[in-house]
């Protein structure tokens, strides 16, 4: 029984000694204790300000005592580093404030959401463009409301509600179409003021730039999507084309008899021509020369009748011609073949009458 009491008050005693062992050294790593008056445990007065930095920082204890572990050597005190330190122990010159400190990510702490990145550049019109196209038109950049799409692609529409919020703001929304080597071909353009349109409505922007045949003339088409557009709205189509700045340019259509109709003319600007479509779109063949000559060149082709008459009734002409020749050939023969019947005639009349006197003369004699 003795020895039992023995045994206890050894471990006991041990316990506390290992007791006061882990408070005296938790106590100088977390500042509760203090062996001068530096106040909260730290050594000097020095020490104890930064720590209050480190506490009204909001860092973690794991970061606050690796930055007081690291400054109390780069001042020259000895202390233990933290548990857990991996860090050089050799004094630090230069030791970064509370303020120059970015707290690092924990697992407790939340991280930040990434920050979504807005393209200007799709291969076509997707549903991503149109959201990017509507963020543009509320970013408060007027600069920045584009799109550049490529010119080889097809179905790119926009809904009222897309073309309506990039004229919202009083600004103007652009939608590029471009080729490989980045020039634009042709470019919509949305102006605020000039366009309101139900939410629903949708115009496909899809359109063709190509050369167009019209005799010698220099001519090119621009073709777009047949369509009304909603009562009073405006939109404007700039297009590439390769006439000199102040060339004037004549806006055509081709009507069912073959006849070009002349619009509109409009003025090549800085390698571009601007055409405005109002209540609907149609498609135009553009042409510096005035292609409405061709149609009184069509009317003179269309009208040679009396040439064709002419050339009709010659040939009677010539068979009126080679019928008289036959006509007196045909005579001259049966003149030809009528000249000898009287000579021959008078020749046997006279040998019979010859022959007749001859006749009585021998008849005569005889008797």
């Amino acid at each position: 029984m003795k020895t039992i009491k023995i045994l206890f008050r050894n471990t006991a005693l041990t316990a506390v000694i290992i007791m006061m062992i882990l408070t005296f050294t938790g106590a100088r790593y977390y500042g509760a204790y203090s062996t001068e008056g530096g106040g909260l445990g730290c050594e000097t007065s020095e020490e104890a300000a930064y720590l209050q930095e480190l506490f009204d920082s909001g860092l973690s204890s794991d970061e606050t005592d690796i930055l007081l572990y690291e400054w109390d050597i780069a001042h020259g005190i000895d202390v233990l580093p933290p548990p857990g330190y991996t860090g050089s122990t050799e004094p630090i010159s230069d030791v970064s404030t509370p303020s120059q400190v970015q707290p690092q990510a924990t697992s407790e702490s939340p991280k930040k959401a990434e920050a979504k990145v807005y393209s200007h550049d799709f291969e076509t019109i997707t549903d991503e463009a149109r959201e990017n196209f509507i963020h543009f038109s509320k970013d408060g950049v007027p600069e920045s409301m584009y799109l550049n799409i490529s010119s080889e692609s097809i179905d790119n529409a926009l809904t009222g509600k897309e073309i309506n919020a990039t004229t919202a703001g009083n600004e103007t929304g652009t939608v590029n179409f471009i080729d490989n080597e980045k020039n634009t071909v042709y470019s919509w353009i949305f102006e605020a003021g000039k366009w309101t349109s139900d939410d629903e409505f949708s115009l496909d922007l899809t359109s063709k730039v190509e050369d167009y045949d019209v005799d010698e003339f220099k001519a090119s088409k621009i073709s777009v999507q047949d369509m009304s557009l909603p009562t009073g709205n405006e939109v404007a189509l700039k297009v590439a084309v390769s006439y000199d700045d102040g060339t004037e340019i004549g806006l055509y259509t081709l009507d069912a008899e073959g006849k070009y109709n002349k619009v509109d003319t409009v003025v090549v600007e800085d390698g571009f021509i601007t055409i405005t479509y109002k209540d609907e779109l149609v498609s135009y063949i553009i042409s510096s020369d005035d292609l409405t000559a061709l149609n009184q060149e069509e009317v003179v082709e269309e009208t040679p009748e009396p040439e064709q008459t002419e050339k009709v009734s010659e040939p009677a002409e010539v068979v009126e011609e080679v019928a008289e020749p036959v006509s007196e050939e045909t005579s001259a023969e049966v003149v030809e073949e009528n000249k000898p019947f009287p000579i021959a005639a008078i020749i046997i009349y006279v040998v019979v009458l010859l022959a007749g006197a001859a006749g009585v003369i021998a008849y005569r004699r005889r008797k």
